[in-house]
Parts: C-alpha cells; structure tokens; sequence
C-alpha cells in the first residue's frame, strides 16, 4: 500500500473553504504539508489572486520554510511573535490576506509559558472572519480544545495518523548514565539525535565532541557563547564574520536537512518544524522530555522514507517522582493563583499575599492594558497547557491513577508497553563512579541531600539510616576517589544588604593520590 499525503485527503476541497472558515490538518512530518500550500493552495490563489501569509515559530524553521516553499509573489512568511507584536501596537492588519496559515499550530500552548501574547493573538485570529484559518500541527489536542472552550468551530477538519511502523527498536531507560551506554555503542558511521534541556544537551555535545543547538532566547545565553556566529578583525584590521561549527551545522539543516556530526544534541527548539530529511545516516534518537506533546513532535523531526528505520531510547521517569512532584506544585500554585483571579476578580487578587509567591511561575498572569490602564488578566493558552500537565503529572504520581510514562509513549504510539524495551547501565561501578564525578564541589542543601540518599539506593545501598558515614562507607567499599564533607557555612549579603549565613549543606571532593 502506497503512502497517503495530506492531499489525498482534502483533495479539491479547499476550493470550498471561505474566508471565515477554520481549517484544521493533523499531520506529522513528511505529510506533505507544505506541498500542499506551495503546489495546491497557491496555484488556486494565483489563480484567483488571492494571498497566503504563512506563520512559523522559529527563525530556523522560517528560513527552512523558505527553502522548501521557494519565492512567490503571493505567500508571505514571517514567524508568530512578528504578527503579535503588530498586535501589541496596534499595527496588525490581515486585510492584505485571503488566508493564514500557522504551521506547528501546537506553538500557541508550548510556547505560552515564555511567549506572553500566544492567547491574545490566537483569539484575535479566530474571531477575524476576513479570513480563512489553517491551521496544522500533528499534536492538535490542546488546540482542538481550546477553540471549543472560546466558542468557535472548526469548520473542516482533516486527519493523517502518523504510522509510527518505522521505529525499529524502542527502548526506555531510567538513570541518566544510560544514555553513555547508549551512545557508546551506536557505530561512528550512524548518527544521533538528542533531545533535552540545555544543561544536558550541553553537557553531552562536550562529552562526545557533538553539535549543540538551543534557543535564541535560551536564559543562559548559551546561543551567544555557542552557536551565534563572531565578529573578529584579521590581519589587515578589517572586520569578518566567523561561523562557529555549531551554526554551520544550523544552516545546513535549514539548507539541506543534514547534519556532518555523529551527534546532534539538542533542545525542543529543533523541535518546532525543522527536519532532517529521508534517507540521512540518523539511525537513533535519543529523548530526555516529559511533555507528552513536545516528545512526539520531537520523534517527528526525522522525515522517514519507505523501509528507513529508526531506533527510539527515551527516559522513562521511572524513579523520578521527587522531580515530578516539584514540577506539579509549582504548576499547580500557578492554577492556583489564576483560579483566585477568575473566580474572586482583580481587587481581591491584586491585595492577595501569596505564600509561595517567590516560587510560583507569574507567567499564567499578564499585564494588560486597557483604556490607558493596566489590569491583570489570565493567560488562557498558559492555564490550559498547565491544566493538561498537572493531569499527567497526577497520573504518574498520584495516589488515585498511577500510570508509567513508559505506558503514555505506548499509547502515543499505538503500539502494546511490553514492546518497549527497559534497558538499564551494564557496569553499575563505572556508573556511580562518574555520578559522584558529576556532582563533586555542588552544594547540597536539605533536599539536594534527600535526592542523593535516593540516587545511593539505586545503586545498591540499603541501609535503614542514610547519614553521611554511611554514605562515605559505602563509598569507600568501592574503593572510589570521594568523600562527602559538612561545608563551612559562609557568609553572605542578601538583596537589602543584611549579613546572612549559608544553610549547613554537604559537598562531595574528589580525593588525589
């Protein structure tokens, strides 16, 4: 059986869509998406003089979008946060389109936590009956969601599963010193994605010689120190442009879909519409996200030919429930917070202490002005992403529905939990030897310690009490280089000058012989 493109399904349809409508394409990677809006939808408008804006979500996704569509006259593409800060000033006007086009739609929900304007310019799109609304994204749930719970209705709505056949080998590991077991035993000759935060992908790309790509406005700047390229004067004083490795690697990925090293370690930022195309030597990809919809459009970023296959390794969260509790309270004082806006208003709001105010994420509340005046509102996109995770965060650890998150991917993938494999570290030593070697000279306060006593236990310590002798005996039972001291607390000046001490915390050395 041949493989379906999007245009097998909407066929001449299109033809019908008016300017009110709101159009909806659930596909994944290599659907031909773009092929349908560069070689269907805008041979009808040249045809009827009709113009497309196409909206993208990162400047690399942008110019590969150019790559791919080519220069015509009649489409124009430019990134969201362009269009919302039209908005924001007032200058946004669509009356020059017939149709907008938001690629990687699931942009206005992953998006929302940094992006403050996804809400009020997907709402503005949606009431705008001048034009027609396309929308595509292969993770269409919370967007799907969100046009039902704003009252509008989509119109056509047209649906190409993603066949997930392709993926030869799926594996979910539960200690991160996996993954060096995973990538040293992958050939050179085979390349590699890997998805995670910037701090991990970071620190792999330097562990393995790899490419390392992240965000613009990544927090740390680690697109400046690493990526950006650099201004330099040569010999003769004149000003020239130097292009890291890592940004060569960007632009042949937006040229080409290729990259040259055996590894690419990456954020979610390449998770946004960048592909790496059909038949590339990228055998293995390695995932390191919880987000259920982030880890699929992540896995989409390779574009697959009939009979490539892939093998997918993926951290499983298994004994991670310290972490995800964290991440659910802090989520959840944020929902708790827009609950009081909604249901209490501004004033009762505004005169509000809140307990854990310095540790609650302020961004499901913006600042709005209104006839000259700033009020406080909450961000709908924001508060309904964080809706969705604390669902799934409260089925992973909650005491009532506990799932696996080896079990949720099973489900994404439609494919039965025992066929993925659990694969854990071979050489336990080794393993925990590099542990202690990744964490000497880091403080360790009252729950860093907690979260060290657990990492012990799994590597085999079982003790009833679990002080710091205990700890540095079973240390020295494996005869390893390390020993955990009680640090001296030093002191310190707080923001309104005050002289402060340190917590009483540990930090493990590393012993010279």
């Amino acid at each position: 059986m041949s493989k379906q493109f999007i245009t097998d399904i909407i066929k001449e349809e299109y033809k019908k869509w008016l300017k009110d409508n709101i159009v909806l394409i659930e596909a994944g990677t290599g659907c031909g998406k773009s092929y349908f809006i560069k070689n269907e939808l805008n041979t009808y408008c040249m045809s009827t003089g009709q113009n497309i804006l196409y909206l993208t979500n990162r400047d690399t996704l942008k110019e590969q979008v150019k790559n791919d569509i080519g220069n015509f006259t009649n489409i124009t593409i430019k990134n969201y946060q362009k269009i919302e800060s039209f908005m924001l000033n007032g200058t946004l006007k669509l009356d020059n389109y017939d149709y907008v086009v938001c690629d990687e739609a699931h942009y206005f929900f992953t998006d929302a936590s940094f992006s403050r304007t996804t809400d009020l310019f997907l709402t503005e799109l949606l009431k705008d009956d001048t034009v027609c609304k396309i929308f595509m994204t292969a993770t269409p749930w919370l967007l799907k969601l969100y046009i039902e719970k704003e009252k509008f209705k989509i119109d056509y709505d047209y649906i190409l599963r993603t066949d997930y056949s392709y993926l030869n080998k799926i594996v979910a590991f539960n200690t991160y010193e996996t993954i060096d077991s995973i990538i040293e035993e992958i050939p050179q000759d085979e390349q590699i994605i890997f998805f995670s935060s910037a701090k991990k992908a970071l620190e792999i790309s330097k562990k393995y010689n790899g490419t390392f790509i992240c965000s613009k406005r990544n927090k740390d700047g680690l697109w400046n120190k690493y990526i950006e390229s650099k201004k330099e004067k040569n010999e003769k004083g004149e000003e020239v442009i130097i292009e890291t490795e890592n940004y060569k690697e960007i632009q042949s990925i937006i040229q080409n879909g290729t990259f040259k090293n055996h590894i690419l370690c990456t954020t979610t930022a390449l998770d946004n519409g960048v592909n790496i195309k059909e038949n590339t030597p990228v055998k293995h990809i390695i995932i390191d996200i919880l987000d259920r919809d982030e880890f699929i459009q992540c896995l989409g970023r390779k574009r697959v030919s009939e009979g490539e296959k892939i093998n997918l390794y993926f951290y499983g969260w298994k004994n991670d429930g310290r972490r995800i509790n964290g991440f659910k309270k802090k989520i959840g004082d944020s929902i708790n917070k827009a609950n009081l806006l909604f249901n209490e208003g501004e004033e009762i709001y505004v005169n509000t202490k809140f307990k854990n105010d310095r540790f609650t994420d302020g961004r499901i509340i913006d600042d709005v002005t209104i006839n000259g005046e700033l009020h406080k509102r909450v961000n709908k996109c924001v508060y309904l992403k964080y809706k969705n995770d604390l669902t799934l965060y409260d089925s992973l650890v909650g005491k009532n529905y506990k799932l696996n998150f080896k079990s949720i991917i099973a489900t994404n993938l439609k494919i039965k939990s025992d066929n993925i494999i659990e694969w854990e570290t071979k050489d336990i030593s080794q393993t925990f030897e590099e542990f202690l070697d990744s964490i000497v000279g880091i403080k360790m306060f009252k729950e860093e310690q907690k979260i060290l006593k657990e990492r012990f236990g799994e590597y085999g310590l079982k003790a009833r009490s679990l002080g710091i002798n205990t700890l540095n005996g079973y240390i020295k039972d494996k005869k390893l280089p390390f020993i955990i001291k009680t640090d001296e607390r030093k002191s310190y000046r707080d923001d309104n000058g005050k002289v402060k001490k340190e917590k009483s915390h540990w930090i493990l050395g590393k012993i010279i012989f």
